[in-house]
């Protein structure tokens, strides 16, 4: 019996990820929108009160206008925020940090493809820009009263699109 090697060919490597969206896509009326919708989505998404605008855990819970309640092991890890006795390793720290970023990495994909859309009416274009930045600035507002001083990224910083 004689045996032949077969080798495999490297294309099967070169297949494009399924779901991702390229620039090209992206740069539409149709995509500046469902992009805008994103970045308004991480004020009210999972974990709304990390990034939300009801900033429950980081405003009314600290600030003493709302309490946690129930008994010291539900949900413990909120407990050092309402003393001000907060932990660098504290979840809760890390948690508001990441979707406020997540929600400026949003903005900065807008901001990045919006220069490149040429089916959008220019009134469109300054409408999505004004709502994108002002979300952005919204962002940092919320590091800037949980840090205080944050690495300012903006959609230049990074390099575009293929950085996210």
């Amino acid at each position: 019996m004689l045996l032949t090697p077969l080798a495999c060919k490297d294309e099967f490597l070169e297949i494009p990820v399924t779901g991702n969206l390229t620039e090209s896509q992206l740069a539409s009326q149709a995509g500046l929108e469902k992009l805008l919708i994103a970045v308004y989505a991480n004020l009210n998404g999972r974990d709304a009160w990390h990034g939300g605008a009801t900033n429950w855990l980081w405003g009314s819970i600290r600030g003493g206008d709302a309490n946690k309640g129930t008994n010291s092991g539900d949900f413990n890890s909120m407990n050092p925020v309402e003393n001000y006795a907060i932990e660098p390793t504290n979840s809760e720290v890390g948690a508001k940090w990441a979707k406020s970023y997540e929600g400026i990495a949003r903005a900065n994909l807008l901001l990045g493809v919006v220069e490149d859309t040429k089916d959008a009416s220019p009134a469109v274009i300054t409408r999505v820009t004004a709502e994108t930045r002002f979300l952005r600035g919204f962002y940092y507002f919320e590091l800037k009263k949980n840090f205080n001083m944050v690495p300012y990224i903006d959609e230049k910083t990074i390099g575009g699109v293929d950085a996210y």
